[in-house]
C-alpha cells in the first residue's frame, strides 16, 4: 500500500468558489472545509473524498519526543534586531515547540522556502510514524471522513512527501504562487482521481439575487459534477427571475445543455459573439433560492 503526501503553498493563488481568486489559505477562514475541497477540486479537476483541519499545535501535541528534521535551508525568524537563525541546513533534532514554529511561522525565507520546510517536517513525522504506528490515532477521529483518510495515508507501507510545481505570479512585498505548468507531476499524483469530463466545461457564475452565498453553493454542486468555474461574482443587477444559462457561442450549446442537467432549471440562451474565456455564463435568478 502507498500514498503520497503533496503539498500546496498557503499563498497559492487560487479561485475560492463563491468569493473569487484569494490565497488557499484564506479558503477555509472564507468559507469553511468544503471551500478548501471544492478550491482543490476546481483547480486540479480532481475528485476529493474529505478533508480533515489540524490546527496548530495539533501534529506537534501528539509527539511525545524530540524529532530529528533534516532542512536544505536555514529556518530565520526576524527579531528586533534582524533576522536569526532558528534552525539551521543539515539534520538535528527539534522539540515539539520547535516543530511547530517550523509549520506554522513562514520566517525570512519567503514562501516557496516556507512550504519545503513543512515538507521536511512532514518527512521526519512519517519517519517517526513507521517506529510508532499508533502515533496518528492521537489527532485522526474514525467518526470523520477526512481525519480517517489521514490515518489511513499516514498509515500505508510506503509514503512519499512531495511540494506541488509552483511559480511566482505578481509582484510586491506579498509573494503569491500560481501552479506551475507540469502535466506529468499532476498525471503522476493526480491521474487516478481526475474527474470523468475531460475536457472540463468552463463556467462563470454570476449572482443576479440578492442571496447570499449562493454562487459558493451553486459552484460547489457543478464541480462535484466535473465543471470547472473560473469565475464567481455578482451579476449586472440582483433582479433575474429565472436563471439564465449563457452558452458564449454556438461551441458552447452541449456544455450550456450539461449545466442545465445538472442544475434542473434555468433557461439556454445563446449568444452569438462568444467571450472565449468561457463556455457557459450562469446567471442565477429567483428560481435558484432553494
Amino acid at each position: 500500500e502507498q500514498s503520497s503526501v503533496v503539498l500546496f503553498p498557503g499563498a497559492l493563488l487560487i479561485e475560492i468558489p463563491g468569493f473569487g481568486t484569494h490565497r488557499l489559505a484564506d479558503a477555509h477562514v472564507l468559507g469553511g472545509v468544503d471551500s478548501v475541497r471544492h478550491a482543490i477540486m476546481n483547480e486540479l479537476g480532481i475528485a476529493i473524498d474529505g478533508v480533515a483541519v489540524l490546527s496548530p499545535g495539533d501534529l506537534a501535541s501528539t509527539l511525545e519526543r524530540d524529532l530529528e528534521i533534516t532542512l536544505s535551508s536555514p529556518f530565520l525568524q526576524p527579531d528586533y534586531n534582524g533576522a536569526v537563525v532558528t534552525a539551521g541546513v543539515g539534520a538535528a533534532s527539534y522539540t515539539p515547540d520547535e516543530i511547530e514554529a517550523m509549520l506554522v511561522t513562514v520566517g525570512t525565507g519567503g514562501e516557496i522556502e516556507f512550504v519545503q520546510r513543512q515538507r521536511s517536517v512532514w518527512e521526519g513525522y512519517i519517519a517517526e510514524l513507521a517506529r510508532t504506528p499508533g502515533l496518528v490515532d492521537d489527532f485522526a477521529d474514525e467518526d470523520d471522513v477526512g481525519s480517517a483518510l489521514i490515518k489511513q495515508g499516514l498509515g500505508a507501507e510506503r509514503v512519499t512527501t512531495t511540494v506541488a510545481p509552483v511559480r511566482q505570479v505578481g509582484v510586491g512585498e506579498t509573494q503569491l504562487l500560481g501552479l506551475a505548468a507540469d502535466p506529468a507531476f499532476f498525471d503522476l499524483h493526480f491521474g487516478s482521481i481526475r474527474m470523468p469530463l475531460d475536457p472540463r466545461p468552463r463556467v462563470e457564475i454570476l449572482n443576479g439575487t440578492r442571496e447570499v452565498g449562493i454562487t459558493q453553493a451553486i459552484a460547489g454542486e457543478l464541480i462535484e459534477k466535473g465543471f470547472w468555474i473560473l469565475r464567481t461574482d455578482n451579476a449586472d443587477r440582483a433582479s433575474y427571475r429565472e436563471t439564465l444559462i449563457i452558452a458564449q457561442g454556438p461551441a458552447g450549446q452541449q456544455e450550456a445543455v450539461l449545466v442545465e442537467h445538472e442544475l434542473g432549471y434555468g433557461e439556454i440562451v445563446i449568444e452569438q459573439s462568444a467571450s472565449g474565456s468561457v463556455d457557459v455564463s450562469v446567471i442565477l435568478g429567483a428560481d435558484a433560492i432553494q
